[in-house]
């Protein structure tokens, strides 16, 4: 068995030593001893060094560097990444703080899972020393981490992938690790989610812009920054900074903001994808609208499957599921479905490893943005509701179509397992919202017995879009269990909790 070395980088900057004490601690606490560290001194004056060597004062391990040019964080990430001999390197925050036993999970994950090309794992927020938000990630979902960074920025990727893809963009101040890993997408890197909890992660309340300058209450953008950071970010929105703005309208969240909206942009130009980029009101994600001109002319490409009783609020519906379809690897898009009182009967479908499948936000207010936002964000799902949908014909084809001695929901539960296999994505539009009169869709005890006898290597994976860190059942996307924040620890507990049985009803594939 191959020991994994792992190199840790991280840059400094606006580093508050107390902070960054409790991260050195957190590396000291590693139960993993294969790593080396390299601390990136991007503050113009500080106590770093002097720090770091009280914690490790003669470990040959821990590399210290001033950065005396102080070209921001990507270009010190650069600098980490020239000088790692880990085989694989965890980029972090100075003043995040690492799970005791986050470098032995990784390298056991690194293990299992075959040396993926890039490990995300789930996280808590501090705030100081209090745990607040707790964020339960799920496997890869491409669709989501367009409009979203749902992984952060605390991530490990493999050294051998970093000559595939290259370098950070060092014209980028704070999206840097996002551009990057829409770049390792580009390339077709493998990415692997670890379901426990192996960092937490620190919110400054008072982090501000941290290369911006206050002149008689503005903020001033250093010259030699301005013209690569602005020229990226005004791109894609031509009146963003015209005029002078306050450290109010600068702060650092909308940065981030924008540069992950400007990053997003130039993955969609450079692959070809014709889509409209917006942003949300709260801020809270953004949205991507692709190009789906032609639909109603373009039938030759795409099945509509419509129940009698279904009824659609919104304009230009058809549009913008085509937009979905038009892309090669889409195989079905679905819609958000409305009950009475303006609740969601479903937002999409998870299922379990008994092949239940359980509505999405059953019950949720349509308005609540729920889990992580993700009752209102486009993202690939397990399965969408059949009684409004649209198909590739082409995937249709290449499946063979429909099994035809499924019932009930295992039809179109069956369909888009079938269709994640072979390498399409099933996708969930919630900006789309259905109503239907009746949802009374049973599956019978044989169909669904033949479901799970057919599809049982798949189905004992678990829904790869849910986690198993949450609720399953009717009652989801909630912690099954208060004690599931226990860092790296395993979770038995939080997977084994009762839960409300689905309810198979007889009708269409839904």
């Amino acid at each position: 068995m191959k020991i994994t070395s792992f190199t840790i980088v991280v840059v400094c900057s606006n580093t508050r030593e107390i902070f960054f004490r409790d991260f050195l601690e957190s590396v000291v606490a590693q139960d993993y001893d294969n790593w080396e560290m390299y601390i990136l001194d991007d503050d113009i004056s500080s106590n770093l060094e002097k720090i770091s060597k009280e914690f490790f004062p003669d470990d040959n391990r821990v590399h210290y560097r001033k950065l005396k040019n102080h070209k921001g964080k990507a270009y010190g990430t650069n600098i980490g990444f020239h000088f790692a001999e880990g085989d694989y390197i965890l980029v972090t925050n100075c003043h995040n703080r690492l799970d005791a036993h986050a470098l032995y999970h990784m390298a056991g994950t690194i293990f299992d899972a075959s040396e993926p090309d890039v490990l995300y794992s789930d996280h808590i927020d501090l705030e100081g020393i209090e745990k607040t938000k707790i964020h339960v990630k799920q496997d890869f979902n491409k669709e989501l981490f367009l409009r979203n960074n749902y992984i952060g920025d605390t991530v490990v990727i493999k050294r051998d992938a970093i000559k595939k893809v290259g370098l950070t963009r060092e014209a980028l101040s704070e999206s840097y690790m996002y551009e990057y890993l829409l770049r390792c997408m580009e390339k077709k890197c493998r990415f692997y989610h670890i379901p426990k909890f192996l960092y937490y992660k620190r919110i400054l309340a008072s982090d501000i812009y941290d290369s911006a300058i206050m002149q008689n209450n503005e903020v001033v953008i250093p010259e030699r920054r301005e013209g690569a950071l602005l020229g990226i970010i005004r791109s894609v929105f031509p009146g963003f900074m015209k005029n002078p703005v306050t450290r109010a309208d600068m702060d650092k969240e909308e940065l981030i903001y924008r540069e992950n909206m400007a990053s997003v942009k130039a993955y969609l130009t450079r692959n070809n994808i014709n889509a409209k980029i917006e942003s949300e009101p709260q801020k809270r994600f953004w949205k991507v609208e692709y190009d789906g001109a032609g639909a109603s002319i373009r039938s030759k490409d795409y099945m509509f499957l419509k129940d009698r009783d279904v009824k659609v609020s919104g304009r230009n519906y058809l549009e913008k599921m085509y937009g979905y379809i038009k892309q090669k690897d889409v195989a079905v898009v679905g819609v958000r479905f409305a009950k009475p009182f303006w609740t969601t009967e479903n937002c999409g479908y998870i299922y379990d490893t008994d092949g239940n499948a359980y509505p999405a936000f059953y019950n949720y207010k349509l308005k609540d943005a729920g889990y992580d936002n993700l009752q209102l964000i486009a993202r690939e799902v397990g399965m969408v509701d059949g009684a409004f949908c649209m198909i590739s014909k082409k995937a249709y084809r290449s499946l063979g179509g429909f099994d035809t001695s499924l019932t009930g929901r295992d039809i179109m539960l069956d369909f888009c397992i079938r269709a994640r296999k072979k390498g399409y994505r099933v996708i969930i539009e919630p900006s789309i919202i259905a109503k239907k009169n009746n949802s009374n869709i049973i599956s019978e005890e044989a169909s669904h017995n033949r479901l799970v006898e057919k599809l049982s290597d798949e189905l004992v994976k678990g829904d790869p879009f849910y986690s198993p860190n949450l609720a399953m059942g009717l009652e989801n996307h909630k912690f099954m269990e208060a004690d599931t924040v226990k860092g790296g620890e395993d979770n038995e507990k939080s997977r084994s909790g009762g839960q409300p049985q689905p309810v198979r009803r007889e009708g269409n594939a839904n």
